[in-house]
């Protein structure tokens, strides 16, 4: 059975509407049997496979990196939806993306409700918060 944990919105929910993020399409799916990871937000929407997934930690939200989807440019594709801690997830290979602007990254931070959740779901293959 896939679970789902959906984005953290708190007092941003309105400007997330810019981004066509609501609740219905805000989310982290671990698939079923671990096979397939789903990052949604609104418009975008990113399947990796379990297998390509390295590990997952807290990552610090620093507030010039605003909220949406976006890019910080370091490598990481960024789905924030809040002003809470994000999860990271870093990959084995890296993907490109429209977001990343064509570039290569291999990494998304994502807020969710239940950080500590997704991260026990996907396993903390990294230590420590960025």
């Amino acid at each position: 059975m896939a679970t789902r944990f959906p984005m953290a919105t708190g007092i941003f929910r309105p400007l997330l509407l810019l981004f066509g993020a609501t609740r219905v399409n805000g989310y982290v799916d671990v698939g079923e049997k671990n096979e397939v990871v789903e990052f949604r937000m609104g418009l975008y929407r990113s399947r990796v496979p379990r297998a390509e997934i390295r590990g997952a930690r807290l990552r610090r939200w620093r507030p010039w990196e605003g909220i949406g989807w976006r890019t910080d440019l370091e490598g990481a594709v960024l789905l924030v939806s809040s002003g809470r801690e994000l999860v990271e997830v870093s990959f084995e290979r890296p993907l490109r993306g429209w977001i990343s602007l064509g570039k290569h990254y291999d990494r998304i931070a994502v807020s969710v409700e239940d950080p500590d959740g997704l991260i026990a779901a996907l396993g903390s293959g990294e230590e420590g918060a960025g």
